[in-house]
């Protein structure tokens, strides 16, 4: 790197400077109005808030987010431990903080395109162009102004290496180590600052390492290429893998745990999650309605057409090198239209339009090959032009960006009866609100409110099947569905037309509030967080939703729904210990599993069937095919008696004996100091005590992970850093 290359980094981290300077303006006007930003930034205030409790330095648990959440597990922690750092040792506020942590991430993508765009071989000016498209493009301010994705900006500043650096480790051959390093270090940091931004860069080293060796397996199978001209690119494919491989055993202490946790999350996006926010592109009027929707929002029309330009011409000169880059890019343009593997990628929360987010960086990257091609041309006029159209895109995406955020009478007045009256696990339920999510912490203290019934965040993965009840203004049905989930108040505003219904309704049916209070009326759900049962006599083994369909049927009733298990396993703990009388499950089971069941003393087999109705005996235990309505009916009653809990931070101490219920956040790390843990639903507990008993939430790595990440840390320090290592 020279003083060129260095002048041109600020020029191209100037740029960024001065289009996420209105950012820094203070006071909520001019913070992002989507509801990431407010919820991210919450993160900064309930760890320097878990920080003052003596919770140091990775707090584990937050009774602050989404009234009891393992903090920090869906997210990385990297975004969120820099700006509370920043707020700890500067002495400010944390939305000074996440502000100017925000204007830093956003101004640091500049230079490193530019530094992606040297490592591919184009000229420093075409670099500066590179990043000076990328600063502004609709994809960068859009995420970062108008939705407020912060994790996915700081990113970025990662993630745009990684084109360069998968090419340097190809043509690079003397210094193919030093290179695998620095890809490595960029991958583990890119996955600490956002998660799916680290599985789009691994997922991308992947695919182009696959796409070289189909290419040069395909020349050679033609005829086209011999043996020899092929064998030269082996050690590179091995050397992405082994950085790949670094990269993940590197954050393997978080990612582990995380995986694991996952599968037991409630926090899955829904379907119908929320789209793109409207940016008006000026060339709308020349491009058809999909680039104006998808390419014309996330990438801009002139990046975009710059982009594969300069994609198409590196191609041609360089096939070997940058051809995969066409196809993964191509690639992600035909997946972004949602009409291959639409269902997978619904089922896991992943949005079709994110392919073109992460394509967005390299197009923008390869713009450094379309100027180098002007070197015939008058290139300083064509330069300039560009660069104005580029400028005036990002003006005109600025003005759309920055949607100030106000808070109605309504709201305020919710806000304030949740700082007054509820407590850090009182789950609070609004309808018709959409400020009541992310910020309000850091204003008045409390906890934040738990979410819409109306937008359906309360469990959303319950809520999603049972929306249409809302919809509908039923409020038996959200009454039940909100006690179950252990929400504690409802609180509606006496203003908005749909909640002014609901108020209708539920005077209809005999619900009075027990507060009116300003604008807003609050009604109270059952407040019993504990029941103590006689025995388990019934368990369910299978499909969550299943399950929550047979808990519709059976109103929410704890004397007649059967415990949950986490599984179809039948040798479970909760089986193996409760021993019950009658097992459902969703499916007909295997021998197998009828074997093991009688072992444990299982009568009956109850399985839900809306197709056929029947009778069957396997080793001695009846086996009923039934519709759920009537299975309903043949369930085993309990009976139910309430008991005290106390609650703290990270634990909860239940004042009852054998089996025992509790409506706290149902995660498999709360941990009985006696008896034991055996299943739950979602945000409800079944523990089995021998008498009052504390029940910790505990999280610790296992030493294997951190071992491992340590030494993958030091390998890729030394191959990076080490002058005597070359290949």
């Amino acid at each position: 790197m020279d003083r060129k290359d260095v002048l041109c980094a600020l020029v191209a981290f100037m740029v960024g400077t001065v289009v996420s300077s209105p950012s820094l303006n203070y006071g909520w006007n001019w913070f992002p109005s989507g509801a990431d930003a407010r919820g991210h930034m919450t993160k900064v205030w309930m760890l320097e808030k878990l920080w003052s409790m003596g919770d140091v330095p990775y707090p584990k648990w937050s009774e602050y987010w989404y009234c009891g959440y393992p903090f920090l597990w869906f997210y990385p922690p990297l975004s969120y431990f820099i700006p509370a750092l920043i707020t700890h040792f500067v002495k400010t506020d944390v939305l000074t903080a996440w502000k100017w942590w925000t204007w830093l991430a956003y101004s640091l993508a500049g230079p490193s395109v530019y530094a992606s765009a040297r490592l591919m071989g184009a000229s420093p000016l075409g670099s500066l162009i590179a990043a000076v498209a990328y600063q502004t493009s609709y994809n960068h301010i859009e995420i970062t102004f108008t939705e407020g994705r912060i994790p996915t900006v700081a990113a970025i500043v990662f993630y745009a290496l990684v084109p360069g650096l998968l090419v340097a480790v190809y043509r690079r051959v003397w210094e193919r180590g030093r290179w695998a390093g620095y890809l490595a270090l960029v991958l583990s940091l890119t996955v600490l600052t956002h998660h799916s931004s680290g599985l789009a860069a691994i997922t991308a080293c992947l695919a182009y390492v696959a796409l070289r060796v189909f290419r040069s397996w395909t020349l050679w199978a033609v005829g086209k290429e011999e043996l020899p001209s092929i064998l030269p690119e082996v050690p590179g494919h091995a050397w992405v893998l082994s950085a790949i491989l670094l990269s993940v055993l590197a954050v393997s202490w978080w990612l582990v745990p995380a995986l694991e946790y996952r599968t037991y999350s409630y926090t899955t996006k829904p379907k119908w999650w929320i789209s793109m926010s409207s940016v008006h592109d000026p060339w709308e009027f020349f491009v058809p309605g999909y680039w104006k929707t998808r390419y014309a929002k996330y990438v801009g029309a002139v990046q975009f057409f710059l982009g594969w330009s300069g994609l198409i011409l590196a191609a041609r000169r360089r096939p070997r090198t940058f051809f995969p880059f066409a196809i993964m890019t191509g690639g992600a343009l035909l997946l972004s239209f949602g009409l291959v593997l639409q269902k997978p990628m619904e089922r896991i929360g992943f949005e079709p339009k994110w392919f073109l987010m992460f394509s967005a960086v390299i197009l923008c990257t390869f713009v450094a090959f379309v100027i180098d091609n002007f070197r015939s041309l008058r290139r300083h006029a064509v330069l300039i032009m560009t660069c104005s159209i580029m400028m005036i895109d990002a003006a005109i995406g600025l003005k759309y960006a920055y949607c100030p955020i106000h808070y109605t009478v309504s709201e305020l007045s919710a806000l304030l009866w949740v700082k007054e009256h509820t407590g850090p696990w009182d789950r609070v339920a609004t309808v018709g609100y959409r400020a009541l999510w992310g910020m309000e912490p850091y204003i008045t203290g409390a906890p934040s409110v738990f979410g819409w019934y109306r937008e359906g965040t309360p469990i959303r993965d319950i809520v999603v099947q049972y929306q249409r009840s809302f919809k509908r203004i039923e409020p038996n049905k959200a009454l039940k569905i909100g006690d179950v989930l252990g929400v504690r108040f409802l609180i509606l505003s006496s203003r908005k037309p749909y909640a002014k219904r609901m108020i209708k309704e539920l005077e209809r049916v005999g619900v009075r509030p027990i507060r009116d209070y300003r604008w807003v009326r609050v009604y109270e759900f059952n407040p019993i967080i504990g029941y103590e049962m006689d025995g388990v006599k019934s368990v369910f083994l299978g499909n969550k939703y299943r399950y929550m369909r047979l808990c519709k049927l059976l109103r929410y009733d704890p004397k007649y729904a059967p415990a949950y298990a986490f599984t179809r396993i039948p040798n479970c703990d909760l089986v193996r210990y409760a021993h019950p009388q009658v097992v459902v499950m969703d499916k007909h089971p295997s021998p197998e599993e009828v074997r093991v069941l009688k072992e444990f003393g299982v009568k009956e087999i109850l399985v839900l069937d809306r197709y056929r109705k029947s009778k069957t005996k396997m080793f001695g235990i009846n086996i009923v095919h039934d519709r759920p309505l009537h299975i309903a009916k043949m369930l085993p009653k309990r009976n139910l008696k309430p008991i005290r809990v106390d609650l703290g931070h990270a634990w909860f101490k239940v004042y009852g004996r054998g089996w025992v219920w509790v409506k706290v956040p149902y995660f498999p790390c709360w941990i009985p100091d006696r008896g034991v843990r055996l299943g739950g639903i979602d945000n409800m507990i079944l523990l089995r005590v021998p008498s009052p008993t504390t029940v910790k939430f505990v999280w610790n790595t296992h030493p294997l992970w951190i071992a491992l990440s340590a030494f993958s840390l030091c390998v890729s320090l030394y191959l990076t850093f080490s002058r005597r290592w070359r290949t």
